[in-house]
């Protein structure tokens, strides 16, 4: 009996498997006939289908696809597609023409490194080294990630081919992706093995939060089976594209996901239909277009609104700055969550938020009528102004420089100012204290003086430039005219408030019967 079920198994694992959600319950034995010896012989052959695909599967994690998708040498494309998010604009267009030709070659990963490296690039060559180098960290990661997978999940390998395509690209989006960037690659960032922890940490999470820890590979197999086959609820599109569709997903836990929904030809001539979670930025809850799919979609955006919507472009002032402040990282992470949600308060249905690069925020808004556009981009720059959390952060920051004053003023001696400031201080402030504490107060009072006079002109604020989408225009030239403008809204706010705009390169004057305090202006868009 057990050979017949053996032979089963073999037969049933020679199958294609489809792209689509299956139905495992069809094609895996119950409980009750997976003898020791059945399991032994169905994960053995599992491991064999999993060494065929894994790098095909991994790499397409990083176009948005699995197998059917994007192989190795499009996932390679992706990542100098990434790195070069950090190069020189005018890079990736000298090179492009000659990268698309590569693409439609029939190259695997080596010989495309070879071609690339013999682009004519002058001094900027060496950006194609750094690739090849990333491309070498990231095959380092994909096999950590294979390795700790197949290990610390019992019966990986045979999960449903949707299940691990699921798990293998959020650890290559949540831990690759995020531990070594492409800017941190950039910076020096390697894969090694402090930074395998936050791998080894995700591996854990996962198997805890997919329920794969139980012992039974039978349970396990009809657990993915059901969370797959039943679990999410995908609702009506948010958004239908050219390319692909939107989608709210809830999740049995009632968490609300986003889906990507589209149609691919596979290596084999064949559509598949390819479904990938959105990446939100976890700030904002915006989508984050740094990432290969979300950039995808507002391109889509672009395109498909071209000649009836506008693109509006925000820039977070001071973000970098909060940093600094008393509060840490919390203190710019809560600033840049109250301005996302200052932001939706004025949006209709339809208008999109997506995240873009640090301190930036783009909106694509279903109007191209210049003063409707006009009106709403004040209405985002009021919000903000008027948001209480926003404003009490930055309040803050100015207490607690007027306090250090207050504190410093009143001392005798060193030890009557507080801990937390003392803490602050430098060794030579504390010699200087208690060498000479006259001297160390005079200085300090009038250091944390002018610290809170600078602070008090800081106020939370956002920079808004708008474009209207031309017909026939995409994404690039669009942004560059929203940005260009929201960089002159910026400058001329700065003017008013007494900060340098140097750095801008901009020649603007203030506008007239503008009060200095009164929050940016937006311009008439392009």
């Amino acid at each position: 009996m057990n050979k017949i079920i053996i032979g089963l198994i073999l037969v049933i694992f020679s199958l294609p498997v489809s792209a689509e959600v299956c139905d495992t319950s069809d094609f895996f034995p119950e409980t009750t006939l997976l003898t020791q010896e059945v399991v032994k012989v169905s994960e053995a052959k599992c491991v064999d289908k999993l060494d065929d695909n894994y790098m095909d599967l991994v790499t397409g994690c990083l176009s948005g696809g699995w197998k059917a998708g994007a192989g190795m040498v499009q996932g390679f494309i992706d990542l100098i597609k990434l790195l070069l998010i950090d190069a020189p604009s005018w890079l990736w267009k000298e090179a492009s023409d000659s990268i698309e030709k590569l693409i439609a070659g029939d190259l695997n990963p080596i010989e495309m490194a070879i071609a690339i490296a013999d682009i004519n690039l002058s001094s900027q060559s060496n950006i194609w080294d750094t690739a090849k180098d990333y491309w070498d960290a990231f095959v380092k990661f994909s096999k950590d990630l294979k390795n700790s997978l197949v290990k610390e999940i019992k019966g990986f390998p045979c999960l449903p081919l949707e299940k691990q395509s699921e798990i293998i690209c959020q650890g290559v989006s949540n831990v690759f992706l995020l531990v070594v960037s492409p800017a941190k690659f950039i910076q020096g960032a390697k894969w090694g093995i402090s930074t395998a922890k936050a791998l080894t940490q995700f591996v854990n999470e996962t198997k805890l939060m997919n329920g794969l820890e139980k012992t039974s590979l039978a349970d396990r197999l009809k657990l993915a089976a059901t969370s797959m086959k039943g679990g999410p609820q995908m609702g009506k599109p948010l958004l239908k594209l050219k390319e692909g569709d939107l989608f709210e997903v809830e999740l049995p836990d009632g968490q609300k996901i986003i889906q990507y929904a589209k149609n691919v030809q596979g290596k084999d001539g064949k559509i598949h239909r390819i479904t990938r979670e959105v990446p939100l930025d976890a700030k904002t809850l915006a989508i984050d277009s740094n990432s290969a799919i979300g950039k995808e979609i507002l391109g889509q955006m672009v395109k498909a609104h071209a000649g009836k919507a506008s693109l509006i472009f925000v820039d977070v002032n001071h973000l970098g700055k909060t940093n600094y402040f008393a509060g840490g990282t919390q203190a710019g992470d809560q600033y840049l969550t109250s301005v996302a949600e200052s932001l939706r308060k004025t949006l209709r249905p339809g208008d999109m938020v997506f995240k873009n690069g640090g301190d930036e925020l783009v909106v694509v808004l279903g109007s191209n009528n210049p003063q409707v556009v006009k009106q709403i981009s004040q209405r985002m720059i009021n919000e903000v102004d008027h948001n209480p959390i926003v404003r009490q952060i930055f309040r803050q920051e100015v207490k607690t420089a007027v306090q250090k004053y207050k504190d410093v003023n009143r001392a005798k001696n060193l030890n009557d100012l507080p801990d937390s400031l003392v803490s602050s201080l430098t060794k030579a402030d504390v010699n200087l204290a208690k060498s000479n504490f006259e001297n160390f107060k005079r200085l300090k009072l009038s250091e944390y003086k002018k610290e809170f006079k600078e602070q008090a002109t800081y106020r939370g604020s956002i920079s808004v430039g708008s474009s209207l989408i031309k017909s026939n225009e995409e994404l690039p030239m669009v942004l560059k005219r929203a940005e260009e403008q929201a960089s002159r809204v910026k400058a001329e706010y700065k003017i008013r408030t007494g900060h340098d705009i140097s750095k801008y390169n901009i020649n603007v004057l203030p506008m007239e019967n503008v009060r200095k305090w009164s929050p940016p202006m937006a311009m008439d868009p392009n």
